[in-house]
């Protein structure tokens, strides 16, 4: 995922590859050279939450623990977290609004509570006690909004519908009812003027959260894409008409439909806009977008632009192959370049090399019996986690191609085991089976101790 920042600045968030570790990188566009690296924790599902706030970007991450990062352009920060721990999908235990990421997790003695970070402040209140309910059961954000209103049900089965907002203070807002109106109610207190902007099919219209009555709104945009900036403002991206290669437009509107800012070259800043993870922010008259392949910023009153895409990258990793390239001319025009015959020289030829030549033959052999067993004992496992898993119908909810061949695809599901509806991902090689579409429905083979999924062949 691609991400802008200020002073001409993208940045990368590289998942771990075999043994390295994730890697925050901060590349300075104008000059050419990465400004910065870092890195941050990860589970084996790389995923991760952003927002900016306050000329900082902040992101969380999951382990077997949560964590929080900021970066001002010229360092990063860890944050300073309680003993925090997640047992959901990220994205499934989180939403931001406001600048704000708002995380629902469970301390060290297993009592629910919620997060809110705004920029480098971090809050937490215990659940249990905000929510004056001494039999609480179960938490989770509703499922019906994208704001931070999470519904909370007790021992007798009752739920309690509360909204989070984080201004002075971090708070939580009761509804006095327990239903979609509850919802309602919690979203017209945390959007004063009780209206948002949604999608519906290919239509965009102004929701009244209070009447839920909804306006159909009129814009020369298709097949288009809402997404919240604030309490006020929403960008829709879209096509200007049906054809499949149609050019691409963007707007900003108000909850009432009115235009804002139509933006220029929409074409270029919103080519990928049918990603399913792009995302915009608005600070300082600046408008983020982020998505797998490119991050842009667009100043709102000067209409500057500043685009990084995969090619940039490419280039940038091309540059420093020419570089390292360069370094090694000039130190065999200084007489001190390395070569083949130099190297067998020393090796066979000098007592010190005879030495690290025999250490690097212990080591391999070292190494290669340490794999060798790893590999049998992965292989064993995963056959033990496949004959105990159960065998279960899923859904097909998105399907990743993968960038080069050989690699595997990833196919994100949704099955039910134990009347809990679940998410999970797996890999899949053309090969070995035909590729599903979105919508089709498979075998899956899933481990409830492990929380491991397997395809069924």
């Amino acid at each position: 995922m691609l991400y802008p920042f200020l002073n001409h600045q993208a940045l990368w968030l590289k998942p771990a590859i075999a043994n390295e570790e994730s890697q925050f990188i901060a590349y300075d566009k104008k000059n050419n050279k990465v400004a910065h690296t870092h890195p941050y924790a990860s589970d084996i599902f790389q995923r991760f939450i952003y927002t900016y706030e306050n000329h900082l970007f902040t992101f969380i991450t999951k382990d077997e623990a949560l964590h929080a990062y900021t970066y001002n352009g010229n360092k990063v920060q860890k944050l300073s977290l309680p003993q925090l721990k997640v047992e959901d999908y990220l994205e499934q235990a989180s939403r931001t609004d406001q600048g704000t990421i708002y995380v629902l997790a469970k301390d060290e003695v297993g009592q629910s509570v919620a997060v809110a970070i705004k920029g480098d402040k971090v809050a937490t209140i215990n659940l249990q006690d905000i929510l004056q309910l001494p039999t609480l059961t179960d938490v989770a954000f509703s499922v019906f909004t994208d704001l931070p209103i999470i519904e909370a049900k007790n021992y007798e089965g009752e739920s309690f519908i509360y909204g989070f907002s984080f201004d002075a203070s971090f708070q939580a807002k009761k509804a006095s009812a327990t239903s979609f109106e509850g919802i309602a109610e919690v979203e017209a207190q945390l959007y004063h003027q009780g209206i948002t902007i949604e999608q519906e099919s290919n239509d965009i219209v102004a929701l009244n959260v209070l009447s839920n009555t909804a306006t159909k709104i009129p814009l020369p945009i298709y097949f288009p894409k809402v997404m919240p900036l604030n309490t006020e403002n929403y960008l829709v991206v879209g096509q200007a008409n049906f054809q499949a290669d149609g050019q691409i437009k963007a707007m900003i509107i108000s909850a009432t439909g009115d235009r804002i800012k139509e933006i220029p070259e929409a074409s270029t800043l919103f080519g990928s806009y049918k990603e399913s993870n792009i995302s915009a922010n608005i600070m300082d008259n600046t408008l983020y977008i982020a998505s797998e392949s490119r991050a842009a910023t667009i100043h709102l009153q000067t209409d500057e632009i500043m685009i990084f895409t995969d090619k940039d990258r490419q280039h940038y990793f091309e540059t420093q192959m020419n570089d390292n390239t360069k370094e090694i001319a000039q130190l065999e025009s200084d007489g001190k370049s390395w070569s083949w015959y130099k190297f067998k020289t020393f090796l066979f030829h000098e007592t010190r090399g005879q030495i690290l030549l025999v250490n690097v033959g212990v080591f391999v052999f070292i190494i290669s019996i340490v794999l060798f067993a790893a590999a049998i004992n992965y292989r064993r496992t995963k056959e033990a986690q496949y004959q105990e898993a159960i065998m279960v119908e899923a859904v097909v909810t998105d399907v990743i191609s993968p960038e080069r061949i050989h690699l595997p695809y990833k196919i994100t599901v949704n099955f039910t085991y134990d009347n809990v509806l679940l998410e999970g991902m797996v890999d899949l090689m053309p090969e070995e089976h035909f590729v599903p579409d979105v919508g089709e429905h498979i075998m899956i083979a899933y481990h409830p101790t492990s929380k491991k999924i397997f395809l069924v062949t």
